[in-house]
């Protein structure tokens, strides 16, 4: 009978005391929302639950952080920075903690910042906030350009010795950004929230807080800027192909074209920085370039048969044959854009 019952004292004591213990709390690795929807809501709960755990003497600190995005200034392309303008705080929610901000202000290290400047601090026993303005940097990627989106970062440890051992980042889902956040030639896409552990060495370990905010480009936009013209200077060198034994003509339309897609491919890329691969747009340009080459080819062959052999007939085939190309080129184009 006794064995029966510290047996179920066994099963019971977890189960109760498991509702306030912080390591029955299942917290997010990352937590993602939009600048017009409140994704991170779904995690609010977290908080009312943290409220309630009790400090575990031994245990590293629980920082819940959040961050406030107030603004974003100029984006430097060509040397990967951004300024940024937010709120950053934590807050230590298990009351038994023994942390006190008021006796020692915590202080972090902004790991990809290039200058930043704090103020308008709020310090109390459990939570300490600051307003945070500065330039940060992060690899941008164009591979998408002129659809590229930029993610614009900002990492965060606290300064050692607070490593690991003595403090764990809590993702606080009250992080948002601003709705009067704008950023001109672009439009605010998905943020996020994380934390991930970052070891210097196998004795030096530090919970990182990442923040990471996607600004991306209006395709619309992208497409009659960038691409619209593009395709009609394209389009418009493929009339050669019926306008039939009229060489001059077709030399006059073809050449002062092509100089104009070299002009328009050249001050195009000329937005982003010399990168080496191929973007979106060298990809799409490529294709350009190839019904270019076609209707050059064409035209060449064309004036040789008829200049020579006198045989109109003979250009007329060849003229139609060529003409057959243009669909093979596109699909094949195409193929490339989506395949490499």
């Amino acid at each position: 009978m006794s064995a029966c019952l510290v047996f179920g004292l066994i099963l019971l004591v977890p189960v109760s005391a498991g509702e306030d213990s912080f390591a029955q709390i299942e917290e997010p690795d990352i937590m993602t929302g939009y600048p017009e929807e409140d994704a991170i809501d779904e995690h609010m709960h977290l908080r009312e639950q943290r409220t309630q755990q009790q400090y575990d003497d031994g245990s590293p600190s629980k920082y819940d952080a959040g961050i406030h995005l107030l603004g974003i200034g100029k984006i430097d392309k060509s040397e990967g920075t951004y300024e940024l303008d937010f709120w950053f705080w934590v807050n230590v929610n298990e009351e038994d903690d023994p942390t006190d901000f008021t006796a020692v202000k915590p202080e972090f290290d902004f790991m990809n910042a290039k200058k930043i400047e704090l103020s308008s601090e709020v310090i109390e026993p459990h939570y300490y906030e600051t307003r945070v303005q500065g330039t940060f940097r992060n690899a941008m990627d164009f591979s998408d350009f002129p659809f590229e989106k930029l993610n614009l970062q900002v990492t965060l440890e606290p300064v050692a010795p607070l490593d690991a051992q003595n403090v764990n980042f809590v993702l606080d889902p009250e992080s948002r950004i601003d709705p009067s956040v704008f950023v001109p030639g672009f439009q605010l896409g998905m943020f996020e929230i994380k934390t991930e552990e970052f070891a210097y060495d196998a004795d030096e370990t530090y919970d990182r807080f990442i923040a990471n905010f996607v600004v991306e480009r209006s395709p619309a936009g992208s497409l009659f800027k960038n691409l619209f013209p593009i395709t009609l200077i394209a389009a418009l060198s493929l009339i050669i192909f019926w306008i039939p034994e009229n060489f001059t003509p077709r030399i006059y339309l073809t050449a002062p074209l092509l100089l104009a897609l070299v002009y328009l491919h050249r001050a195009t890329v000329g937005e982003i920085p010399s990168v080496g691969y191929m973007t979106l747009f060298d990809k799409i340009m490529t294709i350009y370039y190839v019904l270019f080459l076609n209707s050059l080819v064409s035209l060449g062959i064309q004036m040789r048969y008829h200049v020579t052999h006198e045989n109109d007939e003979k250009v007329k085939r060849i003229n139609k044959i060529m003409r057959y190309f243009i669909p093979v080129i596109v699909v094949a184009g195409l193929l490339f854009i989506f395949v490499s």
